[in-house]
């Protein structure tokens, strides 16, 4: 069992459904961590990972109704802000093929998946083994714009 659904099932947070996020440290994957179809619990992949099976899988679960496949959220090391690259399939395809730049040596590129709202927006999950808490920040630019 991995510790966020372990605590989630003491302290009673809600479901929460992870895409596909595959940690990057010199454009090469590290961890894949997922939400399971089946059972809904956090899963991690460390065996197996290629660049290939990375693009195939985030590929496979592209929103039709969107040309972005994935984010890239990346920083290099002193910087205050991360940088967001939001990627089309051409684009992820080049971003993972070329070589790593200062500020892309370690990140992580999720699957992109379209808000149920007019807007983008992101949670964060913390949780100690006290307390489970989720902070939501929605954008206030339209997706559209």
């Amino acid at each position: 069992n991995n510790l966020l659904q372990t605590r989630c099932m003491y302290h009673k947070c809600p479901p929460l459904l992870v895409p596909d996020t595959v940690l990057l440290r010199n454009k090469q994957p590290i961890s894949w961590y997922f939400s399971s179809l089946h059972t809904g619990s956090l899963q991690r992949r460390t065996r197996d990972l290629t660049i290939q099976k990375v693009e195939e899988a985030i590929v496979r679960r592209q929103d039709p109704s969107t040309d972005i496949v994935s984010v890239y959220v990346g920083a290099a090391q002193g910087d205050v802000q991360p940088i967001t690259e939001y990627l089309s399939r051409p684009g992820m395809e080049y971003f993972l093929s070329t070589p790593p730049s200062r500020r892309t040596k370690t990140g992580l590129i999720q699957t992109f998946v379209m808000p149920k709202g007019t807007s983008n927006f992101i949670i964060r999950v913390n949780w100690t083994p006290d307390e489970c808490s989720l902070d939501s920040c929605i954008n206030i630019n339209k997706l559209a714009d």
